[in-house]
């Protein structure tokens, strides 16, 4: 009877376990890298960074197609803030972004 009971509860914890391993990870998501920039788009990183800064694409002067546009985005990013591992754009109009280093 005592080992009937202990493999049904070890039965119980793992299946109650691997349930809870796969809802955690509907949130998570490997990202994607541009120009050695991590690049978030309506989202934010899981872990810990800090924000450098930000820039506009209202100051670029952009012709041609939304690829384009993040390109010199990423560019500018780059340039303002040469420390930055990452950006986070908070609109899907991607004319503004803020750099990020990532922490460990």
């Amino acid at each position: 009877m005592s080992k009937l009971f202990w493999t049904v509860l070890l039965s119980a914890v793992l299946v109650t376990g691997s349930f809870t391993a796969m809802a955690g990870d509907k949130a998570t998501a490997q990202v994607e890298q541009r120009q050695g920039l991590y690049v978030f788009v309506l989202s934010k990183p899981a872990g810990n960074y800090e924000t450098l800064g930000s820039v506009s694409g209202r100051s670029i002067n952009f012709v041609g197609k939304p690829e384009g546009m993040l390109d010199d985005l990423l560019k500018k990013v780059r340039q303002d803030y040469p420390q930055a591992d990452g950006v986070i754009f908070s609109s899907i109009n991607m004319d503004a972004a803020i750099a990020i280093r990532l922490k460990e």
